[in-house]
């Protein structure tokens, strides 16, 4: 059996999709988005980042999100962050994504089934090395219980 890791149980394009979503139709979108997903259901740093930044301008009800907004609050958060991301070149790459606005949360849909299947492998993976510890004193119920 292949081992894979997490990072395998990810996909750049739908989190780019989703946030380019945002980007493109601010709050007509984001609702429906947030809804969905929290930060941490983005795999790669950078989005987890981004969705963040988005999160907080929808929440102070800037109408349009642009790519100004964008880098002035991520330069409020941590000015590495610019340069550790090349954010400058990555907003304008998400800004050349072609979206259709209903596209955007099915994408997001996609982005949380895959942040599910990362932590079910991290809970799974954690009853397997459990479950190696088994040493058969153990009453059948604790060792299922263990799972």
């Amino acid at each position: 059996m292949q081992r894979h890791k997490n990072r395998d149980i990810a996909n750049s394009d739908f989190e780019k999709a989703a946030l380019a979503g945002i980007i493109k139709y601010g709050d007509k979108v984001f609702y429906d988005i947030a809804a969905l997903l929290k930060s941490d259901e983005f795999f790669f740093p950078e989005n987890q980042i981004l969705f963040g930044i988005l999160t907080g301008l929808v929440g102070e009800n800037v109408k349009n999100i642009d790519t100004v907004s964008i880098l002035s609050k991520i330069k409020q958060l941590d000015k590495t962050l610019l340069d550790q991301y090349q954010y400058t070149d990555y907003l304008k790459e998400l800004g050349q994504i072609v979206l259709f606005e209903e596209n955007a949360v099915n994408f997001a849909k996609k982005v949380l089934k895959l942040g599910i299947a990362r932590r079910l492998i991290t809970q799974l993976n954690s009853s397997i090395e459990g479950l190696y510890n088994t040493t058969g004193d153990e009453s059948v119920l604790d060792i299922v219980n263990s799972v």
